[in-house]
C-alpha cells in the first residue's frame, strides 16, 4: 500500500473512534479498489459506520493525495468468521472466541488440532490461551489457521 494513503487511512479510522484491522489495494499496477476493514471494541460495525468512514476518508484522500475516484473505496466490517492474518489482528479481537488450528498439536499436549478458545494475550508473536484448564503459549507460526468463531447459539442468547 502506498505509505501516504496508509497513513491517512489509519489516522482517519482512529480519529473517528474505530480500529483499523486491515487496508489494502486490489487490482495490480493500477489499483481498482482500496479496501479498509474497521472494528470497534464496544459494539457491532453498522453500515452507517462504514458510510461515515468512507465519506470522511474519501474527502481526506481527495484533498491530501489527489484521490479522485481513481479506484473504488470500500469500507467494511471484519466479518463474524474472519481469518486472522497476524498476531496484530489477533490482539484486536482478544477476548473473542477463536478457532485455532494448531500444527503438530501433540507437541503441546493437545488432544486435537482444532481448539475453540479466547486468546488471553498476545506476547510478541506468541498467542496465550487457556484450554481445558491448562494455559498454552504457542508461537504464531505454529498455527495453520486462526479465525474468529461465530456461535449462533451464543448470539441468540445475547438478544
Amino acid at each position: 500500500m502506498r505509505d501516504k494513503e496508509l497513513e491517512i487511512v489509519k489516522d482517519t479510522v482512529e480519529t473517528l473512534g474505530f480500529v483499523l484491522v486491515d487496508a489494502f489495494f486490489q487490482g495490480g499496477r493500477r489499483p481498482t479498489s482500496l479496501t479498509v476493514v474497521i472494528y470497534k471494541h464496544n459494539g457491532e460495525i453498522t453500515s452507517a459506520d462504514c458510510e461515515t468512514v468512507s465519506q470522511v476518508l474519501a474527502q481526506r484522500l481527495a484533498v491530501e493525495v489527489g484521490f479522485d475516484h481513481e479506484y473504488a473505496l470500500l469500507v467494511e466490517s471484519p466479518g463474524v468468521e474472519r481469518k486472522l492474518k497476524s498476531p496484530y489482528e489477533v490482539a484486536i479481537f482478544q477476548g473473542k472466541t477463536m478457532r485455532l488450528v494448531v500444527k503438530n498439536f501433540q507437541e503441546y499436549g493437545l488432544r486435537d488440532s482444532v481448539v475453540l478458545t479466547k486468546i488471553e494475550k498476545v506476547e510478541g508473536n506468541t498467542l496465550v490461551f487457556t484450554y481445558e484448564g491448562k494455559t498454552y503459549a504457542i508461537p504464531w507460526e505454529r498455527f495453520n489457521q486462526v479465525k474468529l468463531h461465530f456461535d449462533i447459539k451464543e448470539y441468540l442468547k445475547e438478544e
